[in-house]
């Protein structure tokens, strides 16, 4: 599941905890490992605060946003045509194997 908070999540995994536990382990922790603990993990909930309210779908996976701009593209044609779930699927989806074309009855 990827979204536009994924490389900030990993920043704080990888950098604020590491930071956090020496400067628990330190009797007399520099500024510095403080804050490396700290300031990632403001801007992620800054980030997130922001996106929350500007900008609510890049919280979303990708496989829903590419969901939700197939059902779009699909709402624009405004076709009366029955559309099979099955193509909404693949256009989602680029890795499944291509549709082939329907049998047309005689």
């Amino acid at each position: 599941m990827k979204n536009v908070m994924n490389p900030l999540l990993w920043i704080c995994g990888l950098v604020s905890a590491p930071s956090a536990v020496a400067v628990a382990a330190s009797s007399n922790p520099s500024w510095v490992p403080m804050t490396l603990a700290t300031v990632p993990v403001g801007v992620a909930l800054a980030a997130y605060i922001y996106f929350m309210f500007k900008e609510p779908d890049r919280l979303q996976s990708e496989g829903y946003q590419l969901r939700k701009q197939a059902l779009e593209l699909i709402e624009e044609k405004g076709s009366l045509a029955v559309i099979e779930a099955t193509t909404i699927e693949v256009i989602s989806n680029p890795d499944l194997p291509a549709l082939t074309a329907p049998e047309k009855e005689a």
